[in-house]
C-alpha cells in the first residue's frame, strides 16, 4: 500500500493489486507513517471529527501491542480491548487477532471464573417394548408440592 500511495506502484500479484485499488481511499501517509482512515461508528457521532486516523501496525509488532494493551487494560475481554485499540491503531483482521489473543490468554483462563451454569444432562433410558400387553408398566416419579397431597417415599 505504501508503494502505491508514494510512487503509484501496484504489486505484481493481481489479487494484491486489486485489493490495493479497492482500499486505497481508506489510507493516507501522514508524517511518513501509513494511516488508516476509519469512520467512527457511534450513536451520537458529532460531525466535528467523523473520521478516525488509525496508525497502521506492521505484522511483527502486532503481538507486542496485543500483549501491552491486554496487560494495561487489566486482562479485559476482547470486545473492550478491540474497541480501545481501534481508536488509535489498525491492521487487517485486528478483531479476530484480538479475540484469539484474549481467548488464549493463560492468565485469563486461570484467574477468571466461569459463571455459566452447568446443566445436568437429561438421560432417557431405552426401554424395549413388552412382549405382551401390560407386561411392563413404566411410571415417572415427580414430587410436586400440592396442598392436601401426600407423597409416598
Amino acid at each position: 500500500m505504501i508503494d502505491y500511495l508514494q510512487k503509484g506502484d501496484l504489486p505484481e500479484d493481481n489479487k494484491d493489486a486489486r485489493h490495493v485499488l479497492l482500499t486505497k481511499d481508506s489510507f493516507a501517509i501522514r508524517n511518513g507513517k501509513l494511516i488508516h482512515l476509519g469512520i467512527k461508528r457511534q450513536k451520537n457521532n458529532g460531525t466535528d471529527q467523523p473520521i478516525a486516523e488509525q496508525l497502521c501496525i506492521l505484522k511483527q509488532l502486532q503481538l507486542t501491542l496485543l500483549a501491552q494493551y491486554h496487560a494495561q487494560l487489566m486482562h479485559c475481554g476482547y470486545e473492550k480491548m478491540y474497541l480501545t485499540m481501534k481508536q488509535r491503531i489498525y491492521w487487517s483482521n485486528m478483531y479476530t487477532d484480538v479475540r484469539n489473543y484474549v481467548t488464549n490468554c493463560e492468565t485469563c483462563k486461570t484467574s477468571k471464573a466461569d459463571n455459566h451454569l452447568v446443566r445436568a444432562k437429561f438421560h432417557c433410558q431405552e426401554v424395549p417394548p413388552p412382549k405382551k400387553i401390560f407386561q411392563r408398566v413404566h411410571i415417572d416419579h415427580l414430587k410436586i408440592s400440592v396442598q392436601g397431597a401426600t407423597h409416598m417415599h
